[in-house]
């Protein structure tokens, strides 16, 4: 019952009517559907980065290089690396104005440890998820804080 039924067309619908309608009945809720889930994605990333073990990460080199390569889009990306690959220009946008301090902590701690061990991965970063440069002074004074 809570599905919407389309109608078929008819001999008095002529076949471009039926299409729009068509159209126009899945354009509706997919439209609506990348906000919500951007959002929901977002959180549970930050979740995610609340709990895990930043340290035992970004002391693994190989855990670092496949996170690095995803983000930089040459690489094959785990589901986690590809969540936060998703939400990075929502994150790098807000800079955590809703985080928890925890969240803050561990985000500072992977930008941070990013900037100083990888600093050409880190320009190319910013170079692909800030191109216009309107977080970098922002994110600057973040990781500072």
């Amino acid at each position: 019952m809570g599905s919407p039924v389309l109608s078929v067309p008819s001999e008095s619908c002529p076949p471009m009517e039926a299409i729009l309608r068509l159209a126009l009945g899945l354009a509706v809720p997919l439209a609506v559907l990348p906000a919500l889930t951007e959002v929901e994605l977002e959180k549970a990333v930050l979740s995610r980065i609340q709990v895990i073990d930043i340290e035992r990460i970004l002391t693994n080199d190989r855990i670092i290089n496949k996170y690095l390569k995803c983000m930089l889009r040459q690489g094959v990306c785990p589901p986690e690396a590809r969540d936060f690959r998703r939400t990075l220009p929502t994150i790098l946008r807000k800079l955590c104005d809703s985080c928890t301090d925890r969240q803050k902590k561990s985000l500072r701690q992977i930008f941070m440890f990013v900037r100083t061990k990888f600093p050409n991965e880190w320009e190319r970063l910013l170079k692909l998820y800030d191109p216009k440069n309107e977080a970098r002074e922002r994110l600057n004074d973040f990781i500072k804080t």
